[in-house]
């Protein structure tokens, strides 16, 4: 077998997500591989969008197919205007005020990062919700335009950081380290987004960010009950990514992501 061949070579067995010539077999043979996230440490989706914005689907459906998914917890976050149909300040509120109803959603919103930094919420409504995305859509924005986005007290993580899609668009060009810095001092969470023509973060960019002690949010930006079961590709990333379950929010509890995410 597998494990009797590294046995043999004096090493623990090294997961195949980790065989990708990044320092594995330094770390086997210290006795130091980590042990990588698995999907059943997921609790929740961080990440899901509903016929509010531009979704398929009502909050109760979604909340249902979260059931099935054996979810503790599900965040809903739809976009603010102009984006995908997003929200005003006054409809985000409406829908928040119908989330109350749910205990085991949180109150979130996917909120647009402008061209200068600044956010397309006032602080006061930020400030109200139980998880806020900060994200970029329609232009390439600097590396400064994501640092100053990330010194709002508001924010707890940044969506598809490098604004890649696969086959279609190239990653931002960025300063990912300056980026990866900026998040540990915020303890801004970056995002493993779970779409698959995203995946963004990637692989490289998680393991240099965990060195940093950066924390990660997996959620897969589903616009229809369907790609809730994309997960399963924010997982496997992130275990590309050396991440482990300390360094996901959505392996927390409820009670300890809420406490966590409101603790900064």
């Amino acid at each position: 077998t597998e494990e009797d061949i590294y046995k043999k070579l004096g090493m623990p067995w090294i997961p195949p997500e980790l065989r990708e010539n990044m320092g594995e077999i330094e770390a086997a043979m210290k006795n130091r591989l980590p042990e990588i996230v698995d999907l059943g440490d997921i609790k929740g989706d961080l990440h899901i969008h509903t016929e509010w914005s531009d979704g398929l689907n009502s909050i109760e459906n979604i909340v249902k197919k979260a059931k099935e998914l054996n979810y503790e917890y599900i965040a809903i976050t739809d976009h603010t205007y102009p984006t995908g149909n997003g929200l005003t300040e006054k409809r985000l509120l409406e829908q928040w005020d119908v989330l109350e109803s749910y205990d085991e959603v949180l109150k979130g919103v996917e909120c647009d990062i402008l061209r200068d930094g600044s956010l397309s919420l006032r602080n006061n409504i930020l400030e109200k919700a139980d998880l806020v995305i900060a994200s970029v859509h329609g232009f390439k924005p600097t590396t400064e335009t994501i640092l100053k986005a990330m010194e709002n007290e508001n924010i707890d993580v940044i969506g598809h950081p490098t604004g890649r899609l696969i086959g279609v668009k190239t990653e931002y060009d960025l300063d990912m380290e300056k980026i990866f810095e900026k998040a540990a001092e915020t303890k801004t969470a970056l995002e493993i987004n779970a779409y698959p023509r995203r995946l963004d973060l990637r692989d490289i960019h998680i393991k240099k960010a965990k060195e940093y002690g950066v924390k990660f949010s997996i959620g897969t930006d589903s616009h229809s009950i369907k790609e809730m079961s994309n997960i399963i590709f924010g997982v496997y990333t992130a275990r590309r990514g050396w991440a482990e379950k300390k360094d996901i929010l959505n392996c927390m509890g409820l009670k300890e992501l809420k406490d966590y995410v409101h603790s900064f």
